[in-house]
């Protein structure tokens, strides 16, 4: 089963990556040219942060979450509600269901979470 997914506008700039390969290339790019964008203090992830990155990589990929804004909420160091964190947990979940039989897809979603770990300055434990 063969998809098409689209990511556009990574860092803001309308580029278009058809392909892990293509945006890998792009990432490796980003970290050449804009250090600053890329390079933060470490830290390290928790589920939470995890869940709220893998819901803005799906967003990425052209499947949207009514939890992205709660998910960009966390990540910026706010704290949710358990129950939002629960539901969160569920949503990713369902995205996770629609990708997992397509190697393709899920390889784009890790690239894709690989950028978010380093936009927002994470290491994994």
């Amino acid at each position: 089963m063969q998809s098409s997914f689209q990511t556009t506008a990574i860092f803001g700039d309308g580029v278009t990556c058809q392909t892990p390969d293509e945006l890998e290339e792009y990432l490796q790019g980003i970290s050449e040219t804009k250090p600053s964008a890329t390079v933060r203090t470490q830290r390290r992830i928790s589920y939470g942060h995890a869940q709220a990155c893998k819901i803005l990589a799906f967003a990425r990929m052209g499947k949207p979450s009514s939890f992205e804004a709660m998910a960009q909420s966390l990540l910026e160091g706010k704290t949710i509600h358990p129950m939002h964190a629960a539901q969160m947990e569920r949503e990713v979940l369902r995205l996770h269901s629609e990708i997992c039989i397509d190697e393709r897809a899920a390889n784009l979603a890790n690239v894709h979470l690989k950028a978010l770990f380093a936009e927002h300055g994470f290491f994994a434990n």
